[in-house]
Parts: C-alpha cells; sequence; structure tokens
C-alpha cells in the first residue's frame, strides 16, 4: 500500500481480514487500500467495522472523511450534487467545521450557482488572517457567478492587499490569479495587462499566467493571441484541462 500498488495489496488485505476480522490494523489497511482504489462505498462500510473494534479512533475517523471527501466528488462529478452534499455535511459530525469540507461544500454550491450558500461556507471557513484571504478569493468568484462584478472586483483587492504580509507562493498566485480576472470581469483590461506584465516577471512561463492572458485576450477579441497562451500551456502540460478547453473555446 505504501507503494501505492493498490491492486496488489487489495487481496492480501482482503484474506487479512478474513483470517483476522478483529485485527484493527488489517480491517483499517483494508478499508484505506479500497479508498485508494476508489471503492469508496466498500471502503467506507470496511471503516465502520474498523471504527467498531475501536470506537472514536483518530485514525479512523480520519480515513472516513477523506472517503467521503472522494465519494462526494464522484458524485459532484456526475452532477448528484444532493449525494455530494449530503456526504460533505457527514464529515462535520466526527470534525466540525471542518476545512476541507467547507471548501468542497464552497466549490459544490459555486458549481450549482447557489452563490448566497457559497458565500456562507467561505465566512465560515475565514478563522485565521491567512484562511480569510482564502475565503475572500472564493467570495470574489461567488459575486462573478452572480453577476456582480463590481463587488467581486472590491473583494479581490481586499485579498491582493492583505497578500503581501504571507510568504505563501499558492496562496500569492490564487490571490494574485483571482484579482486580474476581476480586472478583466470590469473590463480593466490596461490595468490587468500591466498586472500580468508584472506577475510574469516573477513567474515566468508559469501556466497560470499563460491563462490570464488568454483570458484577457478572448475577453478583448484577440483569439490569435489567446490561442498562442493556449498553446503555450499545452507545450508545459498536453494533459491540463484548461489549456485543452481554452483552446477549444478560442478556436
Amino acid at each position: 500500500m505504501w507503494a501505492e500498488e493498490y491492486d496488489k495489496a487489495r487481496p492480501l488485505y482482503a484474506e487479512l481480514v478474513k483470517e483476522n476480522p478483529d485485527q484493527f490494523g488489517a480491517v483499517l489497511g483494508y478499508a484505506n487500500t479500497l479508498s485508494n482504489l476508489k471503492e469508496y462505498r466498500e471502503a467506507l462500510e470496511m471503516v465502520e467495522n474498523a471504527l467498531l473494534l475501536k470506537p472514536g479512533n483518530t485514525s479512523a475517523l480520519t480515513s472516513r472523511k477523506y472517503m467521503n471527501l472522494g465519494y462526494a466528488n464522484t458524485f459532484v462529478n456526475n452532477q448528484n450534487y444532493t449525494k455530494g452534499e449530503e456526504l460533505l455535511n457527514k464529515i462535520f459530525l466526527d470534525f466540525p467545521e471542518d476545512k476541507d469540507a467547507l471548501l468542497n461544500l464552497a466549490n459544490l454550491y459555486l458549481i450549482t450557482k447557489q452563490v448566497d450558500s457559497a458565500k456562507v461556507m467561505y465566512q465560515r471557513y475565514a478563522t485565521s488572517p491567512k484562511d480569510s484571504i482564502t475565503a475572500l478569493n472564493g467570495m470574489a468568484l461567488a459575486e462573478h457567478i452572480g453577476e456582480k462584478d463590481k463587488k467581486a472586483l472590491n473583494i479581490a483587492t481586499i485579498a491582493k492587499s492583505k497578500i503581501a504580509r504571507f510568504k505563501d507562493y499558492e496562496l500569492t498566485q490564487r490571490t494574485s490569479d483571482r484579482y486580474v480576472q476581476a480586472l478583466i470581469w470590469n473590463r480593466k483590461f490596461g490595468k490587468a495587462k500591466k498586472q500580468i506584465d508584472s506577475l510574469e516577471t516573477v513567474y515566468p512561463d508559469c501556466n497560470w499566467v499563460h491563462a490570464l492572458r488568454a483570458t484577457l485576450g478572448l475577453y478583448t477579441g484577440d483569439t490569435k493571441a489567446a490561442i498562442n497562451h493556449y498553446d503555450a500551456i499545452l507545450e508545459n502540460d498536453s494533459n491540463s484541462f484548461d489549456g485543452n478547453l481554452g483552446k477549444a473555446n478560442a478556436l
């Protein structure tokens, strides 16, 4: 299992559990193996057996959380949002106000255009200065989906003003990305271009910067430039979903 050879681990764990049904380590190991194989229904059944052996065990509860996250994601991807929401809410029974569950619920509500519900999730998420920036980035997108682009830009601007105090590459990237997107949504193309030029000096040949240039090209009618930047993304990563979909749209 640690070598991620889950197909090999599965029959070994199955035999262990068959011979030792009361061995907590074997039962939980089998549950985790099934989860890694994305067989979430069976994994959840097995982790319940593990919790019968050791009620309240932290490792088993944590495994159950990630199984519910993974299982919920499969339903969301298949547009069964009600079941996905139900599974994500189950996580709060073991881990009240769990951050992963809150973000996944917010994302589900964005997909289904339940803007107010998404904003509530982000407000619950914002329990620290750093997490508040993640929440602001999400709320800016929620406002855009709700067709309130001026409000989206105001929120993105606040997030950008707060990010400098944190030396966090990914959070800085996401915040800068959202701010430029908000400028583009508000048709502030000159300012957006200057921001992208500035970002490119710090993050040369990064796919997310190429994506911003491509988005700017699409909004300004320069589809040739957009295609060139999507090609640059695909040169870096031929399997990029955003690169392939973006190029398809541009074409």
